[in-house]
């Protein structure tokens, strides 16, 4: 059974069945229909004082709540102001739908008053986006929206909507399934690429792993923190907090575990080794022979004893490959930081090692 109503309201009727509960929005000339509808409609709208404002409240709304978010303006400048926040969406992988009014359907290329190419403007910027043109194709543009925004990999989709197109009488059939032949979900990855990236991993000498918000979208902490551990690998993400649902990644204390700091891997060791107080063994080797294997103090690590030990090594002249490694003392295997450099040294030329305990590293000079 359908029923006969607006554009306007069939819009709304569309967001009803998606679940929308609230929209962030600016008003203009050609919504004025849509918003006329709105007034007296369940769902919640925020009256933002900027259009990007609209783009990016949409995106919070998304972060937080996992649902889609729905923001609105009006054509011309309204639509270009979304430009801003549909990129970030874009980029960050947030599903939203972003409606634009646009002027009546026989103006449109006229350059009429607040018109702008809304359809070619934004489609680098968004997964998807539509120009609606007449009524009868409303609901399934909207439900394939809102379907595309938020599967796969969600991003923002954009419709398009003429004003005509708004003010229309049509009968609103629901809409129950969506058949789109040229968009095909990837859900499983691709097995050899799989082992291939599991094998660079597990031969890396110094793995590093550095994760984004996928984590997050994909709840995947756990099997995160199991693999960071597994293969002892430094941890950094890209700024995104790793909370969702009560799980995050907590720092094991240890600098190979998952630690949401962005902190070089050498800094995150001097760290956990003032947190610790544990002598550092240091060995120092020449083309492959130690010439220096002691255990310095922790009185360096924790900033209350000397800044840098300093020693000075005489070596043959000519080239050589200098090589620098430290541990905790307690570990008998392995080492958390490495260097090495290849140097050319001139006859009675001496080679100078610092090691500095406010750098976690060493310098060869």
């Amino acid at each position: 059974m359908s029923n006969l109503m607006s554009g306007a309201k069939m819009l709304l009727e569309c967001l009803a069945r998606e679940g929308v509960d609230i929209m962030f929005g600016y008003p203009g000339g050609v919504t004025l229909p849509f918003y006329d509808s709105l007034y007296d409609h369940e769902i919640k709208h925020i009256l933002v004082r900027h259009e990007e404002n609209a783009c990016f409240a949409a995106e919070g709304y998304a972060r937080t709540t996992g649902k889609v978010g729905v923001c609105c303006a009006t054509s011309g400048p309204g639509a270009t102001n979304l430009v801003t926040g549909l990129v970030d969406a874009m980029m960050d992988s947030i599903p939203i739908v972003a409606l634009t009014g646009q002027v009546t359907s026989k103006l449109i290329g006229s350059d009429a008053f607040q018109e702008a190419d809304t359809f070619g403007i934004t489609r680098s910027c968004t997964k998807h986006n539509y120009l609606v043109k007449n009524i009868q194709e409303l609901p399934g543009i909207i439900h394939e929206a809102f379907h595309i925004a938020s599967t796969g990999r969600p991003g923002p989709v954009l419709v398009d909507i003429p004003k005509d197109v708004f003010q229309a009488q049509g009968h609103y059939a629901p809409v129950n399934s969506i058949h789109l032949p040229g968009y095909k979900l990837v859900t499983e990855g691709h097995s050899g690429q799989i082992r291939r990236a599991a094998q660079m991993i597990w031969e890396a000498k110094r793995p590093y792993i550095y994760a984004g918000g996928g984590v997050i979208a994909s709840a995947s902490h756990a099997e995160l923190k199991e693999l960071v551990e597994m293969v002892e690998a430094f941890f950094a993400n890209t700024g995104a907090k790793f909370r969702h649902g009560g799980n995050r990644i907590e720092d094991c204390g240890k600098p190979t575990a998952a630690d949401v700091d962005k902190e070089p891997a050498s800094a995150r060791h001097r760290k956990s080794c003032s947190r610790q107080r544990l002598p550092v063994a240091v060995v120092i080797s020449i083309d492959g022979a130690a010439i220096y294997d002691d255990i310095l103090p922790p009185t360096g690590f924790a900033g209350d004893g000397p800044a840098e030990t300093y020693r000075k090594f005489l070596v043959p002249a000519g080239r050589h490959r200098i090589e620098a490694r430290l541990r905790d003392s307690d570990r008998q295997q392995g080492y958390d930081y490495e260097r090495s450099l290849d140097v050319d040294l001139a006859p009675l030329q001496n080679l100078a090692i610092d090691f500095r305990a406010d750098q976690g590293g060493f310098l060869f000079r």
